[in-house]
């Protein structure tokens, strides 16, 4: 561990964490990084794990007075893999207020921070406000960093979007003022089903969409069945996943009757069902031909048929819809749909009766498998494997330079076995045409090509020589056009099959470059390009280089050039009658990855007096702007120095009532929808918003420009 200069850090607490596994909506919340393990940086700033299990693993200074990007690890690492490198910057921090809308400071509010740079998109820091209000947040790393809120009893709402360092107050308003009431229900008994759980998204109108982001909750039911939020955000709710005890899980709709995404308004309460019918429960034993148990099996259930093939497995509340057998052979299974499945399992070692094929009628399984369940039951089931059969495959592991290589990997269905001394494996591998079999550590040396074998039941097969190639690994320095190293400059591995890089915090694969230095390591085999990023917005990138063939030979060295536009961009953002406008958003906007829509990230937040300044101004891509109240602008990259001025223009609005044709009567809860046509686009309808009317039947739709614009009211709810 260093700093920006390569001086060690000791004495810093750094942390192994690995994503956590979404085990099932029944949990009260999505589960975060788990902790794996936690060390301190000796005086030199080098730092060991020890135990860590396989996987991918990110490493992160934990809090105190450093922070940067974290570094990812694959375990296990190949032998002679150099120690991972984390460079640190001192930590940013920034604090605030949090009132509700109408004033008032909101204590206990959970306040929580998303930085792009050392988490990729998971909490980095959270705090709760104080009786004032108020909240400190610590620890975070430069540049773009999402600040989120949520009440003791609300919705976690994304609230607004700094750049640090450079602001040290974020006051907050909590978005609120809506009623929801969402009831869970039995299907067809109709009734209430306590501690019934919700995970919904507030998506915000179209009008407002720009640089904002969804926000979500896990919902609660009571003992009567009911979640109700008196003080919600406005936006259109998606019902992602809900659940209930001893129930079905649903995900996807609301009740019969209500659009997919119903419009949730202030003043008007929204009512909502959602009707789960209840699931039955399988359990019991694998077993082997001699009615011995098998441990650590795989069972899983198939339904929907009647051809079950085109279906797949069941995504049950288990983890990832399969479970495992206990040492007694023991499995079970809740949550399961009634109707007709299939039983399914298999081990290393054993295989079900009969596997699964293409067009196979559900009464050609045999009756082991075929089960018919009736909601709410219980339903006990043995099922017993059939002894797998395997193949042998024997052989070596050697380097380029035809040395034995001791405890490689050997991957093929089967029993895992490595290499062992004198680089020789027995593989037992399960029979069949073209079976894939190859060796290497992930992310170090691999085998050039897996080796496809057609193997029959007790074969036995020699002579299998993999020859493992060295890692690629590109390194090199990042120099001004004086030759001069840069420092403090970021480095990106983009592959050509990826999306365009546009900026450090989209790319995937960065490296720090101290003193100009940057190195990667296990880069799979690509056409790739590298991008490095200098202070004062300066770039530049490597021609593209084929890696099929091998890493270029020598260093790999990238010239910054100078900025395409100045060094720091400023500007300042008006309304239509040329006031300053405070608190806007401004950044670039560039091309996201395909079928995503482009990625506006915030760069800048105006002050009172509406100026803006973005210290990594680059020009090539346009430039965009948003504010409540406003409807956003995109324009042109810049070219000159001098200051830009963005100008918004003020969403217009139209009111009114629904009535009762004939009687007059005012209709509440009628969705109203208004658009402005399009003439290039033989008149549909762009800047669409929609809402609801209200109890007196009264409405108002903003986020409209000025001119023309078409309202009709579609069916009420």
């Amino acid at each position: 561990m260093t700093d920006t200069t390569g001086r060690p850090l000791p004495g810093l607490r750094l942390e192994a964490r690995r994503p956590g596994e979404n085990r099932g909506i029944m949990e009260a919340v999505p589960p975060g990084p788990i902790l794996l393990a936690s060390t301190t940086t000796d005086p030199a700033g080098r730092a060991l794990f020890t135990l860590l299990p396989e996987g991918s693993s990110s490493i992160a200074a934990a809090g105190g007075a450093w922070a940067g990007p974290s570094a990812s690890a694959l375990l296990p690492r190949s032998p002679g893999s150099p120690p991972l490198l984390l460079v640190l910057h001192p930590a940013c921090g920034v604090s605030g207020t949090v009132r509700t809308a109408d004033g008032r400071p909101a204590p206990g509010v959970r306040v929580f921070a998303r930085d792009r740079a050392s988490t990729q998109g998971s909490v980095a820091a959270e705090v709760r406000t104080d009786r004032e209000g108020r909240y400190n947040l610590s620890g975070l790393c430069r540049g773009p960093c999402e600040i989120w809120a949520e009440p003791p009893a609300g919705v976690a709402q994304w609230a607004r979007t700094v750049v640090l360092p450079g602001v040290d107050c974020a006051d907050i308003v909590l978005d609120g003022g809506a009623s929801l009431r969402i009831r869970f229900l039995e299907e067809g008994t109709g009734a209430p089903l306590p501690g019934a759980r919700a995970r919904v998204r507030w998506n915000p109108e179209p009008s407002v969409r720009v640089g904002r982001t969804p926000a979500e909750a896990d919902l609660l039911a009571g003992e009567d069945g009911t979640i109700h939020l008196a003080d919600a955000p406005e936006g259109r709710l998606e019902l992602l996943h809900a659940a209930a005890p001893g129930c079905v899980s649903g995900n996807s709709w609301w009740g019969e009757g209500v659009e997919r995404e119903p419009l949730l308004v202030k003043g008007l309460p929204l009512e909502l069902e959602v009707r789960l019918p209840r699931a039955a429960t399988v359990e019991g034993r694998i077993l082997d031909p001699a009615g011995r148990p098998v441990a650590g099996a795989t069972v899983h259930i198939s339904l929907r048929g009647p051809r079950f093939w085109s279906q797949g497995p069941l995504q049950n509340a288990s983890a990832a819809g399969w479970v495992s057998t206990g040492p007694d052979g023991s499995y079970r299974i809740e949550r399961v749909p009634a109707g007709r499945a299939l039983l399914h399992a298999s081990s290393v070692s054993h295989r079900p009766p009969v596997e699964y094929r293409e067009g196979r009628e559900f009464e050609e399984f045999p009756e082991g498998m075929r089960m018919e369940l009736a909601p709410g039951a219980l339903l006990r089931r043995d099922l017993v494997l059939e002894r797998e059969e395997f193949a042998f495959v024997e052989g070596c592991v050697v380097d380029d330079r035809g040395a034995p290589l001791e405890g490689v990997p050997i991957y093929a269905w089967g029993p895992k076995v490595s290499s062992g001394p004198g680089g020789g494996f027995r593989k037992a591998v399960r029979p069949g045409k073209e079976r894939e079999i190859a060796a290497g550590w992930e992310g170090g040396p691999l085998c050039r090509d897996p080796i496809r074998l057609d193997l029959a039941q007790g074969e036995v097969r020699t002579g299998v020589r993999f020859t493992l190639a060295d890692p690629i690994v590109l390194a090199g320095e990042v120099r001004d056009r004086s030759g001069a190293p840069v420092e403090e400059a970021l480095v990106a591995l983009v592959h050509e099959s990826d999306a365009a890089a546009a900026e450090p915090w989209t790319c995937a694969t960065l490296a720090p470059a101290p003193r100009g230095a940057f190195r990667f390591e296990g880069v799979r085999p690509d056409r790739i390009r590298l991008v490095a990023w200098g202070a004062g917005g300066r770039r530049g990138e490597s021609e593209v280089i084929d890696l099929h063939a091998g890493p270029p030979p020598g260093s790999t060295d990238i010239v910054l050039g100078e900025a395409a536009t100045p060094a720091v961009l400023e500007g300042i953002v008006v309304d239509e009658e040329g006031a300053p406008i405070a608190g806007a958003g401004v950044g670039w906007e560039h091309p996201g990855s395909q079928g995503a829509g482009p990625v506006r990230p915030v760069l800048a937040v105006t002050g009172g007096d509406g100026r803006f300044r973005i210290e990594e101004g680059r020009g090539k891509f346009p430039l965009f702007a948003f504010a409540p109240g406003f409807l956003p602008a995109v324009r042109g990259a810049a070219t000159g120095g001098s200051p830009l001025t963005v100008a918004l223009q003020r969403e217009r609005s139209v009111e009114g009532i629904v009535v009762e044709e004939g009687s007059g009567r005012p209709l509440p809860g009628v969705l109203l929808r208004g658009g402005v046509p399009d003439p290039d686009q033989g008149g549909n309808l762009r800047h669409c918003v929609s809402t609801r009317s209200a109890a007196d039947g009264t409405f108002r739709l903003a986020g409209f420009p000025a001119g023309n614009c078409t309202v009709f009211a579609a069916s009420p709810w």
